[in-house]
């Protein structure tokens, strides 16, 4: 399944959301105290990502699932709630 994920072109758009994942993972699995800086990164990456109206088949793929779920949107606002409108830092609750 990894091997399908990692290489068959059907799940290519999912690759640019694999690589950050794995990102923050490298950086919550360190046993180095976490920088603002890495913290930020991570917010940014995230940012662009889903806020930005790039185009690309994540963005494509992401789009399409907006427009069909209600629930993808719902998951979107959350999602959009911590992410503040700059890519930088987390917003306060």
């Amino acid at each position: 399944m990894l091997h399908l994920v990692l290489h068959d072109e059907q799940f290519a758009w999912l690759r640019s959301l694999s690589t950050m994942i794995a990102r923050i993972d490298d950086i919550v699995d360190t046993d180095e105290l976490i920088s603002s800086e890495s913290v930020q990164n991570a917010f940014r990456e995230a940012h662009r990502l889903i806020k930005f109206g790039g185009t690309g088949d994540f963005q494509d793929k992401y789009y399409e699932a907006l427009q069909d779920s209600p629930d993808v949107v719902m998951a979107h606002a959350e999602v959009s709630r911590v992410l503040p409108a700059s890519g930088g830092s987390a917003a306060s609750p």
